[in-house]
């Protein structure tokens, strides 16, 4: 599916593209770390690092815990983007602007985007620390009208959601969790537009909906993904019990300390799936 873009998404789509061209990468895979998961391990070599600000064209106010930064490396010598932090609604920004660093794709050969969140645990059974592999989301903002496709750059463009979170890259997630000794679940994913955490009642009823984790991130990139064709893979790190009746308020300085903590645990299950994930075909390829 190819979409139109608005000339400032077309504009980071060649700041982009010649970004890639002056380290001469040419990545297939595209990781956002979420918040506390940007710092990154000693066997990944930098050849490009560059503020996401930058490429984008956006600003927006800073957030503990979101570098914003756009780094192309080689991970023991696979080549790969990795978007340290993100954009959300909560800094006063569109779905279209939050889903920005995934629509500058739009003109390169990635065919496969892994995003990474820090996550409240709905379900009663995660614990912090958990590791939880996306299988499909509520996008709460999204039903409210904040959506990364509107407004349309051209004529609108309908299409199922339904296969979002791609059944062959969880798979590959899993079986690399597996080799490395990680365990993971699988949930859904609610997606709340933040900045406040989420008040009982509303726990409840995303509970009663069925999501198994709430966050501020994640779905606009992935339905801007879907979008351009590529395929999605997601990641959540459970950093707090999101339950009615858990006396323990959270904080985002407690949200950002655990993803530090589980990050070396996600880097070495990341580094483990990328060879197969950069091995994908594109979506409908």
């Amino acid at each position: 599916m190819a979409i139109a873009l608005h000339p400032w998404q077309e504009q980071a789509a060649e700041r982009a593209v010649a970004l890639a061209a002056r380290t001469g990468l040419v990545p297939s895979v595209f990781i956002v770390l979420g918040s506390g998961l940007g710092a990154l391990p000693p066997e990944i070599a930098v050849a490009a690092r560059v503020p996401l600000d930058e490429v984008t064209g956006l600003t927006a106010p800073a957030v503990a815990g979101h570098a914003r930064e756009l780094v192309l490396a080689r991970w023991d010598g696979q080549p790969v983007w990795l978007c340290l932090g993100r954009y959300h609604l909560y800094q006063g920004l569109t779905a279209a602007q939050v889903a920005a660093p995934i629509a500058m794709l739009a003109r390169l050969p990635v065919r496969c985007v892994v995003l990474t969140n820090a996550a409240g645990g709905l379900d009663p059974s995660l614990e912090p620390g958990d590791l939880v592999v996306i299988r499909d989301h509520l996008a709460v903002p999204g039903l409210a009208g904040q959506h990364p496709l509107v407004p349309p750059a051209g004529p609108v463009r309908f299409f199922s959601l339904r296969d979002t979170y791609d059944a062959e890259l969880r798979d590959r997630l899993r079986a690399a969790a597996e080799s490395c000794g990680i365990e993971v679940r699988e949930g859904t994913y609610a997606w709340v537009a933040g900045p406040t955490f989420e008040t009982p009642a509303e726990l409840r009823w995303l509970r009663l909906a069925g999501a198994d984790l709430v966050g501020m991130s994640t779905v606009p990139e992935a339905i801007m993904a879907r979008a351009l064709g590529l395929r999605v893979a997601a990641l959540s790190v459970v950093t707090n019990r999101a339950v009615p009746d858990e006396p323990l308020v959270p904080t985002h300085e407690e949200v950002t300390a655990v993803g530090e903590r589980v990050r070396p645990r996600l880097f070495a299950l990341l580094r483990a799936a990328l060879p197969s994930l950069a091995a994908v075909e594109r979506a409908g390829g």
